[in-house]
Parts: C-alpha cells; sequence; structure tokens
C-alpha cells in the first residue's frame, strides 16, 4: 500500500499501487530539482507556479500510466 504522502485526495483511492508510487516518485523528483532544470532559461515562475507545474506532471504521469499500462507492472528505479 502506497501512502498518500501529497493529499491527493479521492482520486488516490482510483489509482493502483503503481500509479501511486509514480505520482510520488515523479512529484517527488521534480520538487528536488530546481526549476531551471526544467523551464525555459528566460521562464519567470513563483515557487507556487511551479509546484503546480510538478504536480500536473505527476498526476498526468500517474494517469497515463493507468491507462495505457493497465495490468502491467509501472517499474520506476528508486
Amino acid at each position: 500500500m502506497v501512502r498518500d504522502i501529497n493529499r491527493v485526495g479521492k482520486q488516490w483511492r482510483k489509482w493502483d499501487d503503481g500509479q501511486r508510487l509514480l505520482f510520488n516518485e515523479v512529484y517527488k523528483h521534480i520538487m528536488a530539482n530546481p526549476p531551471t532544470m526544467f523551464l525555459h532559461p528566460k521562464t519567470k515562475m513563483s515557487r507556487d507556479e511551479f509546484t503546480t507545474v510538478a504536480w500536473n506532471a505527476a498526476w498526468i504521469a500517474a494517469w497515463t500510466a493507468g491507462k495505457h499500462l493497465r495490468g502491467e507492472a509501472v517499474a520506476i528505479a528508486a
């Protein structure tokens, strides 16, 4: 059982453990790196805006894994 450490909410219950793990790992990885790693150098973005970008990327990854990989293992190198 993968814990909802980022307070995803009711969608969390709909995802399988592979999707949950993927969300947590993608979000953690993006937030652990400087925004300049993911954005164009001339982009100005607040920390709150960048948090939204990271959340959306993690959500899309988890949703896509469920849509396209249902029944297959989702492997994440931890």
